[in-house]
């Protein structure tokens, strides 16, 4: 920066001009001032994170619209892998919201269904929960249940909810969705439907006026 300093002092002793190259120079310096500044926020996102450690290498983690296990923790960046075995690499500076869920040995899970109004509600809610009880992954010291959530025009609303352990967080929800949906069809428990419109129906069809 001296020389620079000099030099620029010498060109205007000899009369030559100097301000088309400070324009240059000025202009060079903010675009890495500007460069610097996201590589400066990725730093100090980074030293954060190791400092306060939310999540270690290994966690399966949500954050920055991402979800994946930690498979590594840089100072500029954090790369997840994702459950589709993809590498994910996320700027630190854009982690600001965390979910861990691995610090926890045991997470809930909801699996929601939508039943018909025809369908008997009582017989649905006992299905789902026997299925709930005889899955492995449930465990047994926190009972599950099968609540109401929600009620349309289309059915009603029923929702699985039971505790597994965080390494059963994945399978647990496929398990429990796929063997109730297989339950209510051998309870001849009808799901909801969109119902069948007809908005132009044959002229046979029509009534008369």
């Amino acid at each position: 920066a001296l020389k620079c300093f000099l030099l620029l002092e010498g060109a205007a002793m000899v009369n030559i001009q100097t301000t088309s190259f400070l324009a240059v120079l000025s202009m060079t310096a903010l675009a890495v001032a500007m460069a610097l500044q996201g590589l400066l926020k990725d730093l100090a996102a980074g030293i954060m994170l190791l400092v306060f450690r939310p999540y270690t290498v290994g966690d399966l983690v949500q954050a920055a619209q991402q979800y994946g296990r930690v498979t590594e923790i840089g100072m500029f960046e954090t790369i997840f892998l994702s459950l589709d075995n993809k590498t994910i690499i996320v700027p630190n500076s854009q982690i600001t919201i965390v979910t861990n869920l691995t610090t926890e040995d045991i997470i809930r899970v909801d699996v929601a269904l939508k039943i018909s109004h025809s369908a008997s509600l009582r017989q649905a809610k006992e299905v789902l929960l026997r299925v709930a009880q005889e899955c492995p992954m449930v465990l047994p010291d926190r009972a599950p249940q099968v609540l109401v959530s929600d009620t349309s025009e289309l059915g009603r609303d029923l929702i699985i909810r039971a505790y597994v352990r965080s390494a059963d967080y994945i399978p647990a929800p496929f398990w429990l969705r796929e063997e109730a949906l297989l339950a209510l069809d051998d309870a001849n428990v009808s799901l909801a439907s969109m119902p069948l419109f007809y908005p132009y129906l044959k002229k046979e069809d029509q009534c008369p006026v």
